[in-house]
């Protein structure tokens, strides 16, 4: 795991990516909105910003950082969550972010017009806000089923084709 993150880089090009991260909040901002996770594109540029809220609720926002939507589960410190983002290509397209396989926000947002090319994990600004990450994954064409739980070891297994592949970080 890594505590409050930094930028890890996955260089690639993908139009339709699926992204799991595992997220540990040891402690929520008491008076911020902090964002904690904000698929790139392959310029550096955010296609979504998400965000946690000091009630604990996930709030994204798009490309621009307009508001899009926030989401009705209240996470609690003290555990581990799989979140798992769907990020695509261009203006008014679809996402999906999951936490632990369930749906928790799904609708249309602008994210701009460039693949997905990276990850940035990591508090956004100044908050008091403790979180850990583990365990990066990134495939394209969909999430495999089941999804692949949390491991210790870091591995890279890419297909002959490169994806799936699997990058978990210690």
């Amino acid at each position: 795991g890594c505590e409050n993150g930094g930028l890890y880089t996955a260089v690639c090009s993908i139009a339709d990516a699926y992204i799991n991260e595992r997220v540990y909040f040891a402690n929520l901002p008491t008076s911020t909105t902090t964002t904690f996770l904000a698929p790139l594109n392959t310029g550096g540029g955010a296609k979504l910003y998400i965000k946690i809220r000091s009630d604990g609720k996930i709030q994204v926002t798009d490309w621009l950082n307009n508001a899009v939507a926030t989401g009705s589960s209240t996470l609690l410190t003290g555990q581990w969550y799989k979140f798992s983002i769907n990020t695509k290509f261009g203006n008014g397209v679809a996402y999906e972010i999951k936490i632990d396989d369930a749906v928790e926000l799904t609708g249309t947002a602008d994210q701009g017009a460039a693949n997905y090319g990276l990850m940035s994990v990591g508090k956004s600004n100044a908050s008091d806000a403790v979180i850990y990450y583990d365990d990066h994954e990134l495939y394209s064409g969909g999430f495999p089923t089941p999804t692949p739980t949390a491991t210790a070891t870091p591995t890279i297994t890419p297909t002959s084709s490169g994806f799936p592949c699997k990058i978990s970080l210690v």
